[in-house]
């Protein structure tokens, strides 16, 4: 039994279920807010992080937690002083994190091997270092998700009413944010930069097309997530193939099929 949770198979899977998890209930609301292009935005930031780590010689997953954080923090700001709008905001921030993460990448040699594991994602690089924050992001995640689900519910339908009521609203926005960048950090190494913001929102997507309510939107969200990560898990093994790529498909398959049962 000691060695099957030593194994890679273990580790692959137990980081698996925890980025599904927590991308499930993270995309639902990201797709109410409105913010489906700001996953990309802050899985750049991290790229940026890692290539910084790189070069400065630190975990590069601190890296990426620490400079996806920030991009947050500083896009929340900005947002909320309303200076520009948000979509210009992240497009700004964006382009600024994924030309750094270039230069750095180019500066330092990074092999074209390591490059496309970091965008597309790498399964034989997953440590027990991975799972063990993937599964305390996750448990962290539903924790805060559960205390906050009505408040962040009502702050997505109707925002300008919560301030009304005395709702903190700035201050569960940076919350969220920065839930967001540390799931963005620690979701790279698995399903890579390029595909995070897919496995946020098409899961979500899906369940909205098919369900009926907002706590059902939720639930199947989380199982077509699941579906899509333990599946593509799966496929990924025997086909020697990037693991981020087949968890997607499987989720824009998914949606397709809801799409078209949408009730």
């Amino acid at each position: 039994m000691l060695e099957f949770f030593q194994s890679e198979i273990f580790r692959i899977v137990a980081v698996g279920i925890s980025i599904g998890i927590t991308a499930a209930m993270l995309g639902v609301f990201v797709i109410l807010r409105k913010l489906s292009y700001f996953p990309d935005a802050l899985a750049h930031a991290a790229l940026a992080g890692i290539a910084l780590g790189l070069l400065s010689k630190i975990n590069v997953v601190l890296g990426a937690a620490i400079f996806a954080l920030l991009m947050a923090l500083g896009i929340a700001y900005l947002e909320r002083k309303k200076i520009l709008g948000l979509d210009t905001i992240i497009v700004i921030f964006f382009s600024t994190a994924l030309a750094m993460a270039v230069l750095v990448a180019e500066f330092l040699n990074v092999s074209e091997e390591d490059l496309m594991g970091y965008l597309f994602g790498d399964i034989l690089k997953i440590t027990n270092e991975t799972v063990l924050l993937a599964v305390g992001i996750a448990l962290l995640a539903v924790i805060i998700l559960i205390i906050k689900f009505k408040l962040w519910t009502k702050i997505s339908f109707h925002s300008e009413l919560a301030l009304i009521e005395g709702v903190k609203v700035n201050r569960e926005n940076y919350l969220f944010m920065l839930l967001l960048a540390l799931f963005v950090a620690i979701s790279i190494r698995v399903v890579g930069t390029i595909l995070i913001g897919p496995l946020l929102v098409i899961p979500a997507a899906a369940a909205n097309n098919v369900s009926g309510g907002f706590r059902g939107v939720f639930i199947l969200s989380i199982i077509f997530s699941l579906v899509s990560v333990i599946l593509g898990i799966f496929l990924s093994t025997i086909f020697h193939v990037s693991l981020g790529p087949i968890i997607v498909l499987i989720a824009a398959a998914i949606f397709v099929i809801s799409t078209i049962l949408r009730r």
